[in-house]
């Protein structure tokens, strides 16, 4: 697999869009070092609950995250919260007619909340599944998924959903396979 991947990744560095070839070779490096992580990050836990752990200390920043995303979308386009890159009221995505923003939280745009909020549902649910389903002991995990569910529309993008349908069963696959 790892080797498919790499080729894959090869493949892209020809991808006759790229504006030059030192992008794709820049991304290519990038890309093929992740790859290691495969590795390391399994080594990295001792075992379920060391990873547990592990994943109690991400939660309160991800939750932190996504209340500040929440309180941006209570605010209207033209509030300082809402300024992005550039800062204009010009460069903030809205919902059309609607006098809402497709909320960012502390990313420099959507596409980049957009994924922190699939990786905070992953993360809660890894979080419940590594505390065996129960729900005394892991009021974390709950509402980290919570608060990923209720600002998913406040980004705007369904791409979530339709990554939460499709990672589903590999997720449930995962579970089985290791007894959880």
């Amino acid at each position: 697999w790892l080797g498919a991947y790499i080729i894959v990744t090869a493949l892209q560095v020809l991808n006759p869009s790229l504006p030059s070839l030192l992008l794709g070779l820049v991304g290519f490096k990038s890309y093929v070092l992740y790859a290691g992580l495969l590795v390391l990050v399994p080594a990295a836990f001792r075992d379920v609950d060391d990873l547990a752990r592990a994943l109690r200390y991400l939660t309160v920043p991800a939750i932190l995250v996504l209340l500040f995303g929440m309180v941006q979308f209570l605010f209207g386009p033209e509030h300082p919260i809402n300024r992005y890159v550039r800062g204009t009221v010009q460069d903030v995505a809205t919902f059309g007619l609607v006098n809402k923003v497709r909320i960012t939280s502390t990313f420099s745009y959507v596409s980049g909340m957009t994924v922190f909020v699939f990786f905070a549902l992953c993360l809660g649910a890894a979080q419940l599944a590594a505390g065996r389903w129960r729900l005394k002991g892991n009021k974390l995990a709950i509402v980290c998924i919570v608060a990923a569910v209720v600002v998913t529309p406040m980004t705007g993008a369904r791409w979530i959903y339709y990554m939460a349908v499709l990672c589903l069963p590999m997720f449930l696959y995962a579970m089985m396979r290791s007894e959880m």
